[in-house]
């Protein structure tokens, strides 16, 4: 009986070493994940700032239009726009 128990933590234990490994992947994905969509929200804000400095519009309009409510969006539009945030 004492065997089998043995054998029983062996795998018990061989088992938390996988999951351990496997998490320490998974965390070192997410930061590498959310490193790059910081670096792209950076270059989309940058891409936008440019545009602006480029066009004729003032800050305030640009901000003044996107905070316009679109009589054509859908609701699920209205959601995901929502939820990006």
């Amino acid at each position: 009986m004492a065997n089998r128990k043995d054998t029983l933590d062996k795998k018990i234990e061989k088992k938390k070493q996988e999951v351990l490994r496997a998490k320490d992947r998974y965390d070192a994905l997410v930061e590498e994940f959310d490193q790059l969509i910081a670096k792209k929200r950076e270059m989309e804000s940058k891409e936008l700032m440019e545009a602006i400095a480029h066009s004729s519009k003032t800050v305030e309009e640009v901000l003044a239009f996107l905070k316009e409510d679109d009589p054509d969006d859908t609701p699920a539009r209205k959601s995901r726009r929502k939820n990006k945030t």
